[in-house]
């Protein structure tokens, strides 16, 4: 028995170890998407300097004749594809190809629709439908579901929450990098809880959701209630009684968020890299022609 209660501690301890470090992996991944998608320029710089310096060779072995063995040619470090001091003074060159493509792409809303709300015999309800195209244009529906569309795209799965904000209806957009969710054991695309980070009054936070629960998690780990403009509070409850998110998902996988683009990222960090190479080869080269 005692075997076994270890064994299964064990087993536990690295499961949850590893349940960790792939949430971390996931989210790591989709931060560098929403740089490349926001086209954050000094951030985009870092990741092509941290694909350039994995990229190398740490170490160099060369076969000596005389030994008759592989000895280390120079120093641990400074051999490689990118040594650290090339990348420091190589031009930072970032072409948008992720944004072009995503262009491209995702045109399916580029002009607008026609959306109406209906009688029950099926015709058109034009003074119903008025009322919901002021509640569109209010928060303009066809640029939001372009940004819907493409940012489904890029993390291939999105929450989408709507809110009551500035005395209008609004539709925020939830990407992974800034989320996680809890799923049912039967059904991992169907969510049981949601968390999202937002600073609230200058603190970082997290916004905990279920169908029963809804409260704020400080940096602590400490749970608070939220209160309203009026100061009433919620008592930590959900009073819609089930979670407001809407999913919005391009393809299944074996979890809840699936697989991002990040092979289209991949490919624009190297098309980077070779255009800053060729760049700096020419530049160097042709110093000295008179």
């Amino acid at each position: 028995m005692l075997y076994e209660n270890l064994l299964l501690k064990t087993f536990d301890n690295n499961y949850s170890n590893l349940i960790i470090k792939q949430e971390k992996l996931r989210k790591d991944i989709a931060t560098m998407i929403y740089c490349f998608y926001t086209n954050n320029k000094p951030a985009i710089n870092e990741y092509i300097k941290l694909y350039m310096s994995n990229s190398s060779t740490h170490e160099l072995k060369a076969w000596d004749g005389l030994t008759k063995e592989f000895t280390n040619v120079g120093q641990s470090g400074m051999i490689g594809m990118f040594s650290v001091d090339t990348i420091k003074i190589m031009p930072k060159i970032h072409i948008d190809i992720f944004g072009k493509v995503l262009d491209l792409v995702c045109t399916v809303y580029n002009a607008g629709a026609d959306r109406y709300l209906l009688k029950e015999n099926g015709e058109p309800d034009e003074t119903q439908t008025e009322l919901l195209m002021n509640i569109y244009n209010g928060f303009n529906m066809s640029k939001l579901c372009v940004d819907m569309y493409k940012q489904g795209y890029a993390f291939n799965t999105i929450l989408v929450q709507p809110v009551w904000r500035n005395e209008k209806i609004e539709l925020d957009i939830i990407t992974p990098n800034f989320c996680s969710v809890t799923t049912y054991d039967n059904d991992y695309t169907k969510l049981k809880s949601v968390m999202i980070n937002k600073s609230i009054d200058d603190e970082d936070v997290i916004v905990y959701w279920s169908d029963e629960d809804h409260y704020y998690i400080n940096s602590k780990g400490v749970k608070l209630p939220i209160t309203d403009e009026t100061g009433n509070s919620n008592n930590s409850k959900n009073p819609l009684g089930e979670l407001p998110f809407a999913v919005l998902r391009f393809q299944c996988s074996s979890d809840f968020w699936g697989e991002p683009q990040q092979d289209l990222i991949e490919n624009n960090i190297w098309y980077d890299v070779l255009e800053m190479n060729k760049f700096f080869v020419e530049m160097f080269q042709g110093l000295g022609v008179g």
